[in-house]
């Protein structure tokens, strides 16, 4: 048939077909190469060679006994309205600086405890700071008022301090004195319950278990040009 073909038309058929073939296939890759060409473009970056370092802070204060002092661990046993106890209590600053130093009580004793619900009969505490170590109760370079007597009672709320070093690695040198105040009179006669005179409730055979938190917050946030 082909041959057939050839030779009504002067052509051979099978050449015919190759051509064509080819013809295409250059069509398809003209295309493809036509279709890259499009796609193709200009790309540039720019990078510091050296990576910048960028680190977070760490706020943390740490707590220990004063010189001398057993610190907040003390055990006072035995009070009668007037009586006062004194320990210390160093807290450092870590490497980060702080604001808003604040002091918290807890008591875990029986709920209605006087000693620490009562504002005017019930334990205030006063907190003394000094720039160096207490010395045998002495304040070398004169001390300052960190807080001012404060009933437990108002304690449990947390309090702000004042006089507080919060600067990086610094240390407060801390008084704490705790009073139970004059109150009420009271009478036991014959050994029964004691009458108090023009209130309430006795002050005598109560319990508090104080657990003191000092507490501080980050510094302001600051906005640096560098």
């Amino acid at each position: 048939m082909m041959k057939y073909l050839s030779k009504i038309f002067g052509v051979d058929v099978r050449t015919k077909s190759l051509n064509v073939f080819l013809a295409l296939s250059v069509g398809i890759l003209g295309t493809s190469l036509v279709t890259d060409s499009v796609l193709a473009t200009l790309n540039a970056t720019a990078f510091n060679t050296s990576a910048t370092p960028i680190s977070t802070d760490s706020l943390t204060i740490a707590l220990s006994n004063g010189a001398g002092s057993s610190g907040f661990s003390n055990t006072f046993s035995g009070l009668v309205p007037g009586d006062s106890r004194t320990f210390y209590v160093n807290v450092t600053q870590g490497s980060s600086t702080s604001a808003l130093p604040k002091l918290t009580i807890t008591d875990s004793a029986v709920a209605n405890s006087l000693l620490t619900t009562d504002t005017s009969r019930g334990l205030a505490v006063t907190v003394n700071g000094c720039a160096t170590a207490w010395s045998s109760g002495t304040c070398s370079g004169g001390s300052t008022v960190v807080l001012a007597s404060t009933s437990l009672l108002t304690l449990k709320t947390t309090t702000a301090l004042s006089n507080y070093t919060t600067t990086a690695l610094g240390v407060n040198y801390l008084q704490f004195i705790v009073t139970l105040p004059p109150g009420l009179d009271e009478t036991s006669a014959n050994g029964a319950a004691a009458v108090v005179s023009g209130g309430t409730g006795t002050i005598q055979g109560l319990t508090a278990n104080i657990t003191w938190t000092i507490s501080v917050q980050q510094r302001a946030a600051t906005s640096t040009q560098a």
